[in-house]
């Protein structure tokens, strides 16, 4: 026999019970913009500096086991590479704490802003050639971007 009132029978209180458990910190808009900023900083920085890192190993001509392990064995030696790895691994732990708190549909498309400060930063700091182009579609990345978080506002402040 069906008990009538249990909180299981209504889908919309089994969403609110989802919801709730994957919320279990709230953060508030700014902190969230904060956390994001930063996380976007660190996977962009950890990009730049892979990439640094990687270009002055060299290429890896040969795709063996045994060249892999030198490269392995190098990279432990390179500061720019345990810089990059440390950023990237940071980036993960906090992104991680970012999608607790933040809807997927809101922190991804932010942390997509992370693709213009990489060309950015390819562009001033590792001195890449970059087309007009290129940074039109960075601009219009950013402009998706801002049109996300404008739209996001208020489902964060209702959540949060």
């Amino acid at each position: 026999m069906k008990q009538h009132g249990n909180a299981h029978d209504n889908p919309a209180d089994r969403t609110g019970a989802v919801a709730a458990r994957m919320r279990p910190g709230a953060i508030g808009v700014g902190r969230a913009a904060i956390l994001l900023v930063v996380a976007i900083a660190l996977q962009a920085g950890g990009n730049v500096c892979l990439s640094m890192g990687m270009k002055q190993l060299g290429s890896v001509a040969d795709m063996t086991p045994a060249a892999w392990v030198l490269v392995a064995r190098t990279a432990v030696t390179s500061p720019t590479l345990l810089v990059g790895i440390g950023c990237l691994a940071g980036f993960f732990f906090l992104f991680g704490y970012i999608l607790a708190r933040v809807d997927l549909s809101v922190a991804v498309p932010v942390i997509s802003l992370e693709v213009a400060v990489n060309v950015a930063a390819g562009h001033w700091i590792l001195g890449e050639q970059v087309s007009a182009l290129h940074w039109l579609g960075t601009a219009l990345v950013t402009v998706g971007v801002a049109l996300v978080g404008l739209s996001a506002r208020p489902k964060l402040e209702h959540h949060l």
